[in-house]
């Protein structure tokens, strides 16, 4: 892997390939700006945004919740996380959650409709009102395959099985990135940059991430001088499986915690939920779920594979299949039908709420580096409010692609070539310091997890 092989330019580039990526690369592309996208994996398919249960939570000011409103959206995702969010953070996406909402609509999501016409919302947990909107079919797929097909048709250059490794600073500003693609090291100078990178659930030994969260992004970050916020708040959902083997980690989705006839059973068969929050019970927040089935486990009252049993043969089988159709079908060569039987589920590694710190417009603290969804701190607090997250990555990826775009507009020249190398040379030397005694090739393999 001596010198760079591949050199590329680009007003703006955005690093991640998830929602908040692909949010990002669009705003930019829309406002003007030359606009590559690099991914670690393949488009539509990386990034935890792929693999999410579905739900984007906004007050779309549907006839049959009147009393709803976005103050009490705001109020309720302060609440959830014990009110140490940023307020501006918070602010920014209950008042934006709607309108990018209709957007993915425009760019060919769909929604979870109700016979009339006017989308439907359910009831998330942790949540006052109702005001989880669906992607239609269950899970993500009627979302990011219409919006794959959207960012493609872009002026977007799409760098798929490429992972950046160190942000390039020259005088204190965004210069660019060095990355890799297999075993060709790749030169990119950039005017701005979008970090949307995910979070790190793969350092835990049980997580619903994909394999590309690594935390890349944070590293990259902090390597850059930009701090981090908030990493103590570690988010676990409580709607794993635990068995089959081959399923382990996979999420329910938590919007089914949220049905009427959902229940939850030790292996005494009791509803213990009942004794962890007397009033909300299965629709409770993830963080006493998740701490209630752990405390059923350790205590001996846990099913045969380390968890407890979710029962959702109460509820209306067309809604579970309106709600969870992907994941049915995930479950079917198995042999479990969730409209049958119930199913073994335990807490795991789900969400970072920190990250990145940011502000309102998602800038961090060096000019031309911004950062967007899970890979940013400060909006989720201590516990991510259920079906907030799609909205976050919905909301800040565009702002960021439009206030990187902007910024990159007000730039008169990139970082000339010659310097970029320099840079790139001096942070590839301390890389390889820190990575003393990994092999070449082995950096090779960064593209392909």
């Amino acid at each position: 892997m001596e010198g760079f092989q591949e050199r590329k330019e680009f007003d703006i580039l955005v690093i991640g390939g998830g929602l908040a990526a692909m949010r990002a690369a669009l705003a930019a592309a829309g406002a003007g700006a030359r606009t590559g996208l690099m991914l670690k994996g393949v488009l539509g398919q990386s990034g935890s945004s792929a693999i999410a249960g579905g739900g984007l939570a906004a007050v779309m000011d549907v006839a049959d919740v009147p009393e709803d409103s976005v103050e009490k959206h705001f109020q309720d995702t302060l609440a959830s996380g014990d009110y140490v969010n940023d307020p501006e953070l918070v602010r920014q996406l209950v008042t934006h959650a709607p309108q990018a909402i209709r957007e993915l609509e425009e760019m060919g999501a769909q929604f979870v409709r109700k016979n009339d016409g006017e989308i439907e919302v359910f009831l998330a947990p942790a949540h006052r009102y109702r005001r989880s909107v669906r992607v239609a079919g269950g899970g993500t797929a009627r979302m990011i395959g219409p919006l794959t097909q959207y960012l493609r048709s872009q002026s977007i250059e799409v760098m798929e099985r490429t992972s950046a490794l160190e942000i390039l600073l020259e005088g204190g500003r965004a210069a660019g990135v060095v990355a890799v693609h297999g075993a060709t090291l790749v030169l990119v100078r950039a005017k701005a940059i979008v970090l949307a990178t995910g979070g790190a659930g793969r350092i835990y030994p049980l997580t619903s991430n994909m394999t590309e969260s690594t935390g890349d992004g944070y590293a990259m970050a902090l390597r850059s001088g930009v701090a981090l916020t908030g990493m103590e708040f570690v988010q676990f959902t409580p709607t794993a499986l635990s068995f089959p083997k081959a399923l382990e980690g996979t999420s329910t989705g938590g919007v089914l915690l949220g049905l009427e006839g959902t229940r939850m059973w030790n292996a005494k068969h009791e509803r213990f939920m009942e004794r962890y929050d007397p009033v909300r019970k299965e629709a409770s927040t993830r963080a006493i779920l998740s701490r209630a089935i752990q405390t059923e486990v350790v205590e001996g009252r846990g099913s045969p594979h380390g968890a407890v049993f979710l029962d959702l043969t109460r509820n209306d089988a067309d809604t579970l299949e309106r709600l969870a159709a992907p994941f049915m079908k995930t479950l079917a060569p198995h042999g479990i039908d969730i409209r049958r039987q119930p199913i073994e589920i335990a807490p795991a590694v789900h969400y970072f709420m920190g990250g990145v710190e940011i502000n309102p417009r998602t800038e961090t603290a060096v000019p031309g580096l911004y950062a967007a969804g899970e890979v940013a701190g400060g909006v989720q607090g201590s516990n991510r409010l259920s079906s907030n997250s799609l909205s976050d990555v919905n909301v800040f990826g565009k702002i960021a692609g439009s206030e990187a775009a902007a910024y990159a507009r007000e730039q008169p020249r990139h970082c000339e070539w010659e310097q970029v190398e320099r840079l790139a040379a001096q942070r590839l030397e301390r890389f390889h310091r820190e990575n003393a005694g990994t092999p070449d090739a082995k950096l090779g393999e960064l593209a392909e997890t």
